[in-house]
């Protein structure tokens, strides 16, 4: 399956119809938005419903769909919205917009640094799940890493805020408990 450019409201309806698809509103001269088209194209040779619109090319759409700000990304399921972000996320992101708003996860956030061998311990674990979560860098996001220390009392990575919960460590089993498996 290959990325639709949606030209018109009305192929923007068709894409959405009564299945799941992901529609990202993006600008053509965007770092950010290139970067989000490279990750929903793999998305979208994986099988999953993609239209992208130029913000500039077709005011309308982004009109329709309340966008004011790119790269967008909003995520139909069985042809109603379920989520939306604004920038670049992960794949595993992208496809949990996907997912009806009634069978949504807690909201998942990983913070991490480049250099940590248990961070991607637990980031394969995430992903082995197909949990979407937000991954934040706490060696070049300060601000994070005191919030993260204030919550948790812990200044060592990986940890996993799970609702409103913290996971210290790749703790497969406790990330399990908290989202359900």
């Amino acid at each position: 399956m290959s990325v639709q450019k949606i030209d018109s409201k009305k192929e923007l309806t068709e894409l959405i119809a009564n299945k799941n698809a992901l529609v990202m509103i993006h600008h053509s001269g965007s770092l950010a938005s290139r970067t989000v088209l490279k990750t929903v194209t793999a998305l979208a040779d994986s099988g999953v419903n993609v239209g992208v619109a130029d913000i500039l090319e077709y005011k309308e759409i982004s009109k329709e769909l309340g966008v004011t700000a790119v790269p967008t990304v909003i995520g139909f399921a069985e042809g109603k919205e379920s989520d939306r972000t604004i920038g670049i996320q992960s794949e595993s992101f992208y496809r949990g917009l996907l997912v009806p708003k009634s069978e949504k996860q807690k909201k998942v956030i990983l913070y991490k640094t480049p250099t940590c061998p248990w961070c991607n311990v637990a980031k394969k674990h995430l992903d082995s799940r197909g949990v979407s979560y937000t991954e934040i860098d706490v060696s070049t996001d300060f601000a994070a890493a005191d919030r993260l220390m204030k919550k948790s009392g812990q200044t060592g990575v990986p940890q996993i805020e799970i609702g409103d919960e913290i996971v210290v460590g790749a703790d497969v089993k406790k990330m399990d408990a908290l989202l359900g498996f």
